[in-house]
């Protein structure tokens, strides 16, 4: 069976097994069904976020709740509904399992382009389908079509270069890439940080175009040099030869010509080395621009479906709206009414998590804070210059694995995701945030399990946190308890 072959049929295992264990832990325990879906053979699947999700696919944004879920995913749904006259919470778990099986494909895939490495991509995906989260990447929720979306834009642009045989394949891929991206943020709010791939990618690729045409002008000045000092040799050893009588009497007569031909060819060499240096300098400044405009681009798409779901609420709510009184979000500087009804009903906010009364919550997400805090300090020791230089420092360090050049990009991405759901999100979340947005998770533990140093026990309590999270998370979450 080849690779690609056994990482598609593990993928689709995966989620049959957990569909199943997630409708027999409903079956077993009953009592607490507040879904609106008692009865449906997939009703485990349909809880909590769920419903919300199920009830904007039928019947659109009512409320002002409703806005906290961004409309991509349910629009999805519904279209599935109209074509196949299925159920919406049954298109829900289609689309949310098949995602899932398209983005361990692709994150294996990715895997081998960035860590070098296939066994290490292949340990990866494994770990990815025992994902802690996993639950929540089988039932009607947005966490397996995000990852499907984030993973192949980040497969399409990685590597992306300016030069090459292949750079109108490369440039195809970037605009794939930027489509990709752009559908990530029609899910999720933190689709928009995707665009850090696409300016890294960009910026790193402009560094490697300048550092080629500087190299290239460098052996082209060396080949000339060589090429000069052995015209000169030449040209002694003939003087050398010649009778001094004739070698006087012809620099009598030509001597004022070869003068005047050897300066008219240091002229011709010095204006020459002048056009090929301005014609140099007219294409990196073209290349920036064109770096500028691209990164511009992108910013649009990526950030565009955010900012006109926020323009629809406010048209429905602030303008023209039939509700009595006009919502107090309306009024002000930036209405948005997504980061307005996150506080209202939700309390996100800075630190609005940090109480007692969270330590539970706070107990449930450690595994994942530490594994993200271990894998900044892991990459930081490992080479803090190429992290101090934001990787545009070439490593003389490993270059397979987690430590690859290529997971730099990734290194940063997970900090702002570990600081957004340390900080700001509600605490438990943290897990099937940063799992569902960030590959280099995956691959920070792997290689933490590969690696020969760290002490058996400490591999084990990593694996049993996969494992614990797995089994008890349908259990709880089919029953409408809450989880991560």
């Amino acid at each position: 069976m080849t690779s690609f072959k056994k990482v598609l049929s593990l993928s689709i295992l995966s989620r049959i097994f957990l569909i199943l264990y997630t409708i027999l832990c409903g079956i077993v325990n009953t009592d607490y069904d507040t879904s609106g879906h008692k009865g449906s053979i997939i009703s485990s699947l349909i809880r909590w976020d769920s419903i919300w999700f199920s009830g904007i696919s039928e019947s659109g944004y009512l409320h002002e709740q409703t806005f906290a879920f961004f409309p991509g995913y349910p629009i999805l749904v519904k279209i599935m509904s109209a074509f196949t006259h299925l159920s919406i919470p049954l298109c829900g778990v289609i689309i949310s399992n098949t995602s899932f099986v398209l983005a361990s494909l692709v994150l294996y895939e990715l895997g081998k382009i960035t860590l070098h490495d296939e066994k290490k991509a292949y340990r990866s995906f494994l770990l990815f389908l025992i994902t802690p989260s996993n639950i929540f990447m089988s039932s009607f929720y947005t966490e397996s079509i995000f990852s499907f979306f984030t993973f192949t834009g980040c497969y399409l642009i990685q590597n992306f270069q300016f030069v090459g045989k292949n750079r109108i394949k490369s440039i195809c891929k970037l605009i794939l890439s930027i489509v990709f991206f752009t559908l990530s943020s029609t899910i999720r709010s933190n689709g928009t940080v995707n665009v850090g791939f696409i300016i890294y990618s960009l910026f790193l690729a402009l560094k490697n175009w300048i550092v080629s045409q500087t190299n290239n002008e460098q052996q082209e000045k060396k080949k000339t040099e060589k090429q000069e000092k052995k015209q000169k040799k030449e040209n002694e050893k003939q003087a050398q030869k010649q009778n001094q009588k004739q070698k006087q009497k012809k620099k009598q007569q030509e001597n004022p010509n070869q003068k005047q031909k050897q300066k008219e060819n240091e002229n011709e060499n010095a204006k020459l080395k002048g056009r090929i240096t301005f014609f140099s300098l007219l294409v990196m400044v073209f290349k920036i621009i064109l770096v500028s405009l691209i990164i511009i681009i992108s910013l649009i798409l990526i950030f565009s479906p955010v900012v006109y779901f926020q323009y629809k609420a406010y048209l429905k709510f602030c303008k023209g709206s039939t509700i009595k009184q006009t919502p107090e979000w309306c009024f002000l500087k930036i209405p948005s009414i997504y980061n307005y009804i996150q506080l209202k009903y939700w309390n996100v906010g800075f630190l609005n998590y940090w109480t007692p009364l969270q330590i539970p919550n706070f107990l449930l997400a450690a595994p994942m804070i530490f594994s993200i805090l271990m894998a900044l300090i892991r990459y930081i020791k490992n080479d803090f210059k190429r992290f101090l230089t934001l990787g545009l420092a070439k490593s003389g360090r490993s270059q397979i694995g987690f430590f690859s050049n290529d997971t730099f990009v990734y290194i940063f991405h997970l900090i702002f995701l570990g600081c957004v759901g340390l900080f700001f999100m509600h605490i438990q979340v943290i897990t099937r945030f940063v799992t569902s947005s960030s590959p280099v998770i995956f691959w920070f533990l792997e290689d933490y399990l590969s690696d020969q140093k760290v002490h058996k026990f400490k591999k084990a309590i990593l694996l049993f946190w996969f494992i614990l999270y797995t089994f008890i998370g349908p259990l709880l979450f089919s029953n409408f308890y809450p989880w991560t």
